[in-house]
């Protein structure tokens, strides 16, 4: 510091002094550079002290070092075992658990989440790793906390792979009819533990679920694609992307094609509108069936069955005298007598009993058709 060459370690040597004057009473500023009662403390508390005071501050220890040493003196020494896995497997060392857990994946997850593997480490004098399993610990996901413990244990441990099929999905020929239903496959062909995300900008398709974990070594897990027909646009082929992000993964795009077909989309509309007429059509047919009951069955009910009889008899006469009109041709008077006086009344019978209430019935579920039209395509 005299000469101005100011570093970190310069922090590390005061730190290192002040340790000294606590420990042994001996204040160094008395003599400067001098530390005679190092002697007096334990060997390895002297040691870590004396690589603290070195006066070349590139041979002086690191702040990590000093702490590493001054930690495993203050850590009781146990008689440290091995870490038993399923089967009767043991490892001695933190190096060896990633390729230990990956193969027994459930156990490893659940000595994590229980504080097995903190325990062992502390055993070993490694709280840098006791502080990284605390900290994978604090994830929810379980597999995900795991995945990054194993990860800062060795950074160069190889990624997941995540696989998609089909590589593209081609709905075909649709119209817009609703909601269409497309599977993913997704598989995790690398190590480890990988969480997919699937999203995609277009906005008729929708991933269901949009996240899903995938651990080596499992079967696919399917994922729904939700193909809302109904937001196409009135064009042809429509081309989106479902996205599949995973981390320690990369990304992957999966191409989605659907066509909208001009022919379905018009009979999807006759469907619809035959749907929605009828009820209509079917109610207004009903109105006037009921009205015509009203009107004219109240007439006729009030003769009961008789009026059968007497349109049979009016019909047999008029054909009796249309028969003897057409055989003798009798004078003009007697002529207009029969027009007018049978066969016209006949018609108009008829025609009030029978083509009128026809009609009427034709131009109601007209009616109602063209209303139920005007409701289902004005929703």
């Amino acid at each position: 510091q005299c000469r101005g060459q100011i570093e970190l370690r310069s922090d590390v040597y005061a730190l290192a002094a002040t340790f000294y004057h606590l420990l042994t009473d001996d204040d160094p500023r008395d003599h400067p550079g001098s530390f005679p009662r190092l002697s007096t403390l334990r060997p390895d508390l002297r040691s870590a002290l004396e690589q603290a005071l070195r006066p070349d501050p590139a041979s002086r220890s690191s702040a990590r070092q000093l702490r590493e040493h001054l930690e495993a003196i203050l850590t009781p020494q146990r008689a440290v075992g091995s870490f038993a896995f399923p089967g009767g497997e043991r490892i001695s060392s933190p190096g060896a658990l990633p390729a230990m857990c990956d193969k027994h994946w459930d156990a490893a997850r659940g000595y994590l989440y229980h504080g097995d593997f903190e325990r062992w480490l502390r055993d070993l004098n490694r709280l840098d790793l006791v502080d990284v399993a605390a900290w994978a610990r604090k994830r929810r996901d379980q597999d995900a906390g795991l995945e990054a413990f194993l990860r800062r244990l060795d950074p160069g441990l190889a990624r997941p792979q995540v696989a998609v099929e089909p590589a593209t999905l081609d709905v075909g020929r649709v119209a817009r009819q609703g909601t269409l239903t497309q599977l993913l496959c997704l598989r995790n062909t690398g190590r480890g533990y990988a969480k997919a995300h699937l999203a995609s900008q277009a906005p008729w398709l929708q991933p269901r679920p949009d996240e899903i974990g995938l651990l080596a070594g499992q079967p696919p897990s399917e994922v729904t694609i939700l193909v809302h027909t109904q937001d196409l646009p009135l064009r042809g082929v429509q081309q989106g992307t479902v996205e599949v992000r995973a981390a320690h993964a990369g990304r992957i795009a999966v191409p989605v094609t659907v066509q909208l077909s001009l022919p379905l989309e018009i009979w999807r509309n006759v469907g619809r509108g035959w749907r929605g007429a009828l009820p209509a059509a079917r109610a207004r047919t009903r109105a006037v069936v009921a009205a015509w009951r009203r009107s004219v069955g109240r007439v006729c009910k009030s003769v009961r069955r008789g009026w059968r009889w007497w349109l049979a008899a009016w019909a047999i006469l008029a054909a009796a005298v249309g028969v003897g009109y057409w055989e003798w041709r009798p004078d003009a008077a007697w002529e207009t007598c029969v027009l007018w006086g049978l066969l016209a009344p006949l018609g108009l019978v008829v025609a009030v009993a029978f083509i009128l209430p026809l009609l009427a019935l034709l131009v109601a579920a007209l009616a109602g058709a063209i209303q139920g039209l005007g409701r289902t395509f004005g929703k």
